[in-house]
C-alpha cells in the first residue's frame, strides 16, 4: 500500500475565535481519510488506508497543503480537534431533516437504508406523514428496526451530561440531535418553531470553549457551533409551529417538549470502527 507524507511549516498569524466556524469547515470539506499530528512547528500529515496514483495523490496534497496552510496557523487557542472525516454530505427533500441525518450517521452499515426507505417505514409505523420526526423515540425506534447492525442509545437530560456527551464524540461516537435552525442554520431559540435534525460528527476544544462539527440536510458545508449554544437551543424546544400543527404532521404524545418529544435528548450512534481521528492535540 502506499503512503504519502507531507510537512508544513505553521506560521504565527492569529484570528479571533469567531473564525473556526469558516476554518473547521474548510477542513472538513475536504472529506479526506488524512491523519494529521502537531510536531513542534510542523504538521505531519500521512494519507493511509487508500491507494491513489501519483498524479491523484499530488492533486489531493496540493489541496491539503492549501487548507491546511489557512486552517492551522489560525488555531492558536486549540487544544483538541476531533473529528470524522468520511460521512458524506446528503440534502434533504422536503421535511426530512432527521431521515437524513440518520442516513448520514449510519454509513459504516452496509444494509443501510436509503431516506426515502426511512420515510415509508416511519409512515407505516405512524411516526410521520411527510418526513418530519418530532420525536427521539420515533429516531431511536426507527434506527433499532432499520439498522440492525448499529449500536445506538437514547439519552435524557443532557443539560446535565454534556461533559459525558463530549467524551462521546471524543471516543468517536456520532451524535443526533434536534434543535431550532436560525436562517443560516445556527442554533437559535424559537421554540421549537424551527426544530431540525443534526449530526455531531467531532469536536473542538479551546482553552476557554467547546466547539461541536456537525453535518445537516440543508448544507454540504460542516457546521460549527459553540456546544452551550446548541444544549441552550435544543433545551427551548417546547412546541410545533402553526404552520407545521396545521400541515398534519404527526407530534407525539405530550408535545415537542413532553417526555417523547426533543426537548433535553438525544441517540448516540457508536461503531466498532470509530471514523474520527485526533487532527490536532497540543499547544501551538
Amino acid at each position: 500500500m502506499n503512503c504519502c507524507s507531507l510537512f508544513l511549516h505553521l506560521g504565527q498569524k492569529r484570528l479571533p475565535n469567531s473564525h473556526l466556524n469558516k476554518m473547521a469547515s474548510d477542513l472538513l470539506l475536504m472529506e479526506s481519510p488524512w491523519r494529521f499530528q502537531i510536531l513542534n512547528s510542523e504538521i505531519v500529515m500521512t494519507q493511509k488506508d487508500h491507494i491513489f496514483h501519483n498524479e491523484e495523490s499530488n492533486e489531493i496534497v496540493r489541496e491539503l497543503e492549501k487548507q491546511l496552510e489557512l486552517i492551522f496557523t489560525h488555531l492558536h487557542d486549540v487544544e483538541t480537534l476531533y473529528v470524522s472525516t468520511d460521512i458524506v454530505p446528503i440534502l434533504q427533500k422536503g421535511p426530512t431533516c432527521g431521515l437524513v441525518a440518520i442516513y448520514m450517521g449510519t454509513q459504516k452499515n452496509e444494509n443501510r437504508m436509503k431516506p426515502i426507505e426511512l420515510l415509508n417505514v416511519a409512515k407505516l409505523k405512524g411516526f410521520t406523514n411527510h418526513g418530519e420526526m418530532y420525536s427521539v423515540d420515533y429516531m431511536y425506534d426507527l434506527i433499532l428496526s432499520t439498522q440492525n447492525a448499529v449500536k445506538i442509545r437514547l439519552l435524557d437530560d443532557i443539560k446535565s451530561r454534556s461533559n459525558q456527551i463530549l467524551d462521546e464524540l471524543k471516543g468517536g461516537s456520532l451524535i443526533l440531535i434536534a434543535y431550532d435552525a436560525d436562517h443560516n442554520h445556527q442554533p437559535c431559540k424559537k421554540k421549537g418553531h424551527k426544530a431540525h435534525w443534526a449530526l455531531l460528527i467531532g469536536m473542538i476544544a479551546t482553552k476557554c470553549k467547546n466547539y461541536v462539527l456537525a453535518r445537516h440536510g440543508k448544507s454540504r458545508r460542516v457546521a460549527c457551533w459553540l456546544w452551550e449554544d446548541l444544549l441552550d437551543s435544543n433545551m427551548n424546544l417546547e412546541e410545533a409551529s402553526p404552520v407545521r400543527r396545521e400541515g398534519g404532521y404527526v407530534l407525539p404524545e405530550g408535545g415537542v417538549g413532553g417526555s417523547k418529544g426533543l426537548k433535553d435528548r438525544l441517540i448516540v450512534l457508536y461503531s466498532n470502527e470509530p471514523t474520527h481521528r485526533l487532527i490536532h492535540s497540543g499547544e501551538m
